[in-house]
């Protein structure tokens, strides 16, 4: 969750927007949640020199459904600063 005055997570910032998605295709909230949950989350950092400065990065891959292969999800990267 987000604190008073501060940005939203990568998380609640995905869960806005697939709940504004969800409510203009007035989907069933059965479908919706099924949409919605996640089979597994991996996060990781990584350095990278970005012209003589080390820059550390945050990634993320979320696997929405293994039940057809490749499997559905997505990926973002996150600078530090």
């Amino acid at each position: 969750m987000t604190k008073a005055g501060s940005e939203p997570s990568f998380r609640d910032g995905v869960n806005l927007m697939v709940d504004r998605a969800i409510s203009v295709m007035g989907l069933d909230a059965g479908v919706a949640n099924a949409i919605k949950s996640c089979n597994a989350v991996i996060q990781v950092q990584f350095p990278v020199k970005i012209r003589g400065k080390i820059e550390v990065f945050t990634g993320w891959r979320a696997t929405h459904s293994t039940h057809r292969l490749p499997s559905k999800g997505g990926i973002c990267l996150c600078g530090s600063g």
